[in-house]
């Protein structure tokens, strides 16, 4: 902040707190004079209850119209006056409503007083009159005094107001005068202290500089006079610095530059790979040994000339648009073949400043011919890797062809169904093969196709159990390893086969749903449901003595998957398996 703006500021707090403090008395003296008109307006309840006392005595001693009058005349100005005013106080409007109470019961009275001495009982004896007046005339005292005692009280009350405001005025101007003195004192101590701070230093530096330290910097950051005089004060140094520079100083300047120049070459020059560098006009600035060799060109005979004169053969290919990207402020990485020397480059190019442009390369062709000579190696082993899988396959079909013809030729019902399930087994381990050679990828099967191949072709190879009989197929993607697929092929035949055999016996058909989930962790879920007849009771299925169960239990193992069996409204068999446990 600029110290005339500081100055004006505390120049107005002063009257700022002045202006404070009247507000405080304006509003101090306005309570004041509520609270007096307050105490005023009680002090003639008082007064007009003391006549009402004395008019009722009068009354009293002397029963007659004059002072009966008088009584009813004050009574009505006392309660005119009581009923035009109101506290912000509680208690004080308390002690008003008590006043105003008691009068009405002092009237009250005081009329059954007169009603007595004008209308006497005439049955009554004369002690009964008497007690009566007397107890009417207590009660009318009585009376008169509880409402003089809420007055007093009220005027009580009134006159502590008073008091406690006059000490609260007093309390509040001294504390504002404190908190507004307080804090300017210190601020102003404070502004003449950084002053004289500010001010020392400047001379100081005045003085440094005089001296002839061009490079000495006062540096004083405030936001003020000072501080502008100081930056000024800085500029004007600099640029006497500037324009005095010493001749040494120069030279060793040009001497750290031919150093870091030559620092420069010998790295480059020591580096493996190529370099050169081309101005804005795309001239040959620098070119380093190893370029030379690679690019066999003599260095001398290619300086200060274009890059196009000197490769003509690079216009129009991909090499002329990365150099003009990079050129252009790009950084490019990238790899090209030179056809006119069959040759592979890898090249790293950089902008300069001031326009042109820095590449790094290398003879990568070596590298590229083994990289070519491993695909090719790769392409070969997949060949022969699919035709292992193709002969695999064949065989397996081979031998399942062979256990069919067996089949058919036995006329033993319960062999010819041995032997065909022997053909489904081998048939699913077949299929794993199959596809395997048909995909891409020869490690891993796609097992949701694998899966509805088999049960499509299971449900056509069990003929007539099949009729009848929905297949529902419910599969995302999954792939599986061979050592996970075969397994996983088997059980699934194994207990498709079996809805088919047993789920329906005496039904008209039914429906079979094979399902398969797969997660992002590896983990597999397939789930095998028929709505059929269901396990028999008490039945325990890992107890059971058919192959087919067994080869279930000793697959699910092998996979170290959990077996789950439900057989509510049919049979569900679900296998999970996977992830990072198994």
């Amino acid at each position: 902040m600029r110290i005339s703006r500081k100055l004006k500021l505390s120049a107005w707090t002063p009257v700022l707190m002045a202006v404070v403090i009247g507000l405080a008395l304006l509003i101090s003296h306005k309570t004041m004079e509520r609270s007096l008109e307050e105490g005023k307006t009680t002090r003639r309840i008082m007064h007009g209850v003391n006549e009402l006392s004395s008019f009722a005595r009068s009354y009293m001693l002397y029963p007659d119209d004059r002072p009966m009058l008088q009584f009813l005349s004050e009574h009505d100005s006392v309660t005119e006056l009581t009923a035009t005013i109101r506290f912000n106080s509680a208690e004080k409007q308390e002690m008003l409503e008590n006043i105003r109470h008691n009068s009405r019961s002092m009237k009250e009275a005081f009329l059954k007083l007169v009603s007595n001495y004008q209308h006497p009982a005439q049955a009554a004896s004369t002690e009964l009159i008497e007690e009566a007046e007397e107890r009417l005339a207590g009660r009318v005292l009585i009376q008169s005094r509880g409402v003089l005692s809420s007055a007093l009280r009220l005027e009580s009350l009134i006159h502590d107001e008073i008091t406690t405001t006059q000490r609260r005025i007093n309390i509040l101007i001294f504390f504002l005068v404190i908190a507004v003195t307080f804090p300017l004192t210190t601020a102003l101590i404070g502004m003449v202290r950084n002053i004289n701070t500010s001010l020392t230093a400047l001379r100081k530096g005045t003085e440094v500089v005089a001296a002839g330290n061009l490079s000495h910097r006062i540096a004083i950051s405030t936001q003020d006079e000072i501080g502008e005089l100081s930056r000024s004060f800085d500029a004007m140094t600099e640029q006497l610095r500037d324009t005095t520079v010493s001749r040494d100083e120069l030279s060793r300047e040009v001497e750290e530059r031919k150093r870091a120049e030559e620092l420069l070459r010998t790295t480059l020059e020591s580096i493996g790979d190529g370099f050169f560098a081309c101005d804005g006009d795309w001239r040959f600035i620098y070119v380093n040994g190893p370029a030379e060799r690679i690019l066999d060109i003599r260095r001398d005979e290619v300086l200060g000339k274009n890059h196009w004169q000197v490769f003509p053969l690079t216009r129009g290919t991909r090499l002329e648009q990365e150099f003009r990207r990079a050129a252009a402020g790009e950084i490019r990485d990238f790899e090209n073949f030179y056809e006119p020397w069959g040759r592979w480059f890898h090249n790293r190019c950089f902008p300069r400043e001031g326009g042109g442009m820095s590449v790094y390369f290398e003879d990568i062709t070596e590298r590229k011919q083994v990289e070519e000579a491993l695909r090719a190696s790769l392409a070969e082993k997949e060949v022969l890797l699919k035709e292992v899988h193709h002969r695999v396959k064949n065989n397996m079909q081979v031998i399942s062809s062979l256990v069919a013809l067996q089949a058919d030729d036995t006329d033993n019902a319960v062999i010819r169904d041995i032997l065909q399930d022997v053909t489904h087994r081998i048939r699913s381990m077949a299929m794993v093969h199959e596809k395997l050679y048909q995909s891409t990828d020869l490690a891993r099967v796609e097992f949701a196709d694998y899966a509805q191949s088999l049960l499509n072709y299971l449900w056509r190879a069990h003929g007539s159990d099949a009729d009848g009989v929905r297949l529902v197929l419910d599969l995302e993607p999954v792939l599986l390893p061979v050592n996970v697929a075969v397994p996983c092929g088997l059980i699934l035949n194994e207990l498709f086969s079996n809805a088919l055999k047993h789920a329906f016996n005496g039904r008209a058909g039914g429906q079979v749903t094979m399902s398969l989930r797969g997660d992002a962790q590896g983990r597999v879920r397939l789930c095998v449901r028929d709505n059929g007849t269901g396990l028999p009771e008490q039945f325990d299925w890992r107890q059971s003595r058919s192959l087919g169960l067994r080869l279930v239990q000793m697959l699910a193992k092998q996979l170290r998957a959990a077996v789950e069996v439900s057989s509510v409204k049919g049979t569900e068999f679900t296998i999970a398996f996977g992830g990072p446990k198994t």
